[in-house]
């Protein structure tokens, strides 16, 4: 079987859309997933809770758009690039050639009458879209065959079916179904297997976990390979899980403790207020009056040193002949609903001049 053909540029322009875009985009896809995944549950994990959910998601958005970009649009536009600048210093690629289809192989004659003979088993690849027919070569060299070189669909089909059949023929293990594409899958290397063993290092064995799940999907088309690479990022998303659920478990028991503490010596504050009132006859203008005289007193706000602050003062603020004195509480910002005040009834108040600043 033989057949005329010149491609022209744009044949080769949506031939590498479609590989890019058509052939391959669930495999691409479901590597951005994953890395997506990760990264998200990573960046959770660091401490990046704190933002609120709407940014969280701005940030998981905009993760997914730059993993996208570098997955799918950098590829595509890097391939298109240089296939410009070929096309732009060799007119080889839109030159009229003959092909033909032989038991011996695909023979390509040029328009100069040049001869060459590619045999069936340097093949690795062959498909048909709607647009054209392509087979490709070890070393990932494409020839295609624009549909409109043929009088009717059918001869297209019919030379594609041909050309599947030798490939079939002297690849018997190949296992072509009927209506599938026809590709070689290169052998996957042994060692990629032992390096599922550093997923057991977390963080470490996500990224290499992300990279087999990306081979095994993409390149080596290997399940094994994609589940050893799972079995990594799972075992990091778990680890980081555990940690990032045990760090809360710590700071919420450790906030409940400081919060007990405040209360505590806040209570005995307003005491040695009310005490330096007596002596004095009126109320200290700040809580270092207080341990002048009691350099034990303690006036520092245990809550302000989980942002590792230092020597914050209880807010104490003189208003007249009363006063207010609390606590910033867990957000560390005074004047919001989390303030601890110190633990005396409305009656109690009465006879002293605490009240509260809100």
């Amino acid at each position: 079987m033989e057949v005329t053909v010149q491609p022209e540029r744009e044949d080769y322009f949506s031939f590498n859309k479609y590989i890019f875009f058509s052939e391959s985009i669930a495999r691409r896809i479901s590597a951005i997933f994953i890395i997506s995944l990760f990264l998200e549950i990573l960046l959770q994990t660091i401490g990046l809770t704190g933002l609120g959910i709407f940014l969280n998601i701005v940030i998981y958005v905009l993760l997914l758009a730059a993993i996208s970009s570098i997955l799918l649009f950098t590829p595509y536009l890097i391939a298109i690039s240089k296939l410009k600048k070929r096309l732009a210093i060799d007119n080889k690629p839109i030159e009229e050639r003959k092909i033909k289809l032989t038991e011996a192989g695909i023979e390509i004659t040029s328009v100069n009458g040049d001869i060459q003979l590619l045999k069936y088993q340097s093949l690795n690849r062959m498909g048909i879209n709607n647009d054209c027919i392509y087979f490709g070569f070890f070393g990932n060299k494409h020839y295609i065959i624009p549909i409109r070189s043929f009088s009717t669909g059918i001869d297209a089909a019919n030379f594609y079916g041909f050309m599947r059949q030798e490939w079939a023929r002297v690849n018997p293990a190949s296992n072509i179904k009927p209506n599938s594409i026809a590709q070689v899958v290169p052998k996957t290397p042994s060692y990629l297997y032992f390096l599922g063993l550093l997923g057991l290092i977390p963080i470490i064995g996500g990224i290499v976990g992300i990279v087999l799940v990306s081979l095994g999907i993409i390149l080596y088309r290997n399940k094994i390979l994609s589940l050893i690479g799972s079995a990594c990022v799972l075992f990091t998303v778990i680890i980081c899980s555990f940690l990032f659920l045990a760090t809360n478990l710590n700071k919420n028991i450790l906030n409940n403790s400081r919060k007990e503490i405040a209360s505590s010596q806040l209570n005995e504050l307003v005491k040695s207020i009310e005490f330096y009132k007596m002596q004095n006859g009126v109320y200290p203008d700040s809580l270092q009056e207080i341990r002048k005289d009691n350099t034990f007193e303690f006036i520092y706000d245990p809550m302000g040193a989980k942002r590792g602050k230092r020597g914050i003062p209880y807010q104490y603020w003189k208003i007249g002949n009363k006063y207010t004195l609390f606590s910033v509480g867990v957000d560390g910002i005074p004047l919001t609903d989390d303030d601890i005040y110190p633990a005396i009834g409305m009656n109690d108040t009465a006879k002293f001049g605490l009240i509260k600043a809100r």
